[in-house]
């Protein structure tokens, strides 16, 4: 096993004296790797977040932060080096409602918000594969519910059978995975599988 301790440069306006933790959320098959960089301003907890991306090929960390946003987190990386996650819009301080983001291999980003009419409370970019299929979640009422976003059109879904749902990974062919909670209130797993 080995530990991965992000040692790039430090963010611009973090002391890099103030403990920090290094959270690794997702990893492509050339171990390329994305994660989160917390600075622990108190003891009472984090109030900082940038992204890090490590480029296994040049071994090297570098951190962003969504352009205006706050509490970059970055989850998932594809193979070609897309990079999917939420921030804050806005320059928030505090932890609330966030937005998914794309942040392209050529240093674009790209900003996911689903459908106005969802009227979705919070969203995240949870997956995308190695086609730039994404997926996601978003709440209503507290609840989460997945989505697929595929060539600029958004595909909303929960199990059947399900009250809320949260997508976790999805491979090049399409079929998601994830946990749904039943109406009993258990968690489950599921696998979706695309109809071709």
């Amino acid at each position: 096993m080995t530990e991965v301790k992000y040692d790039g440069p430090v963010p611009q306006g973090e002391d890099p004296t103030v403990p920090q933790i290094t959270d690794v959320w997702g990893i492509n098959s050339s171990g390329d790797m994305v994660g989160q960089l917390v600075y622990l301003k108190n003891r009472e907890g984090w109030n900082s977040s940038h992204g890090w991306i490590y480029d296994r090929g040049e071994r090297r960390f570098q951190f962003f932060d969504y352009p205006g946003g706050s509490w970059t987190i970055p989850v998932d990386i594809n193979d070609r080096g897309d990079v999917v996650g939420s921030y804050q819009p806005d320059g928030q301080i505090e932890p609330g409602p966030t937005l998914g983001f794309l942040l392209e291999k050529d240093g674009s980003y790209r900003s996911i918000a689903v459908p106005p009419e969802w009227a979705a409370q919070t969203q995240q970019t949870t997956g995308i594969n190695s086609e730039g299929v994404m997926i996601g979640m978003y709440t209503q009422e507290g609840l989460p519910h997945g989505y697929i976003l595929y060539r600029d059109r958004f595909i909303a879904f929960d199990p059947p059978g399900a009250i809320g749902s949260l997508p976790y990974g999805i491979n090049p062919a399409g079929v998601v995975v994830g946990i749904y909670l039943s109406a009993d209130f258990a968690v489950h797993g599921y696998m979706r599988i695309p109809k071709h």
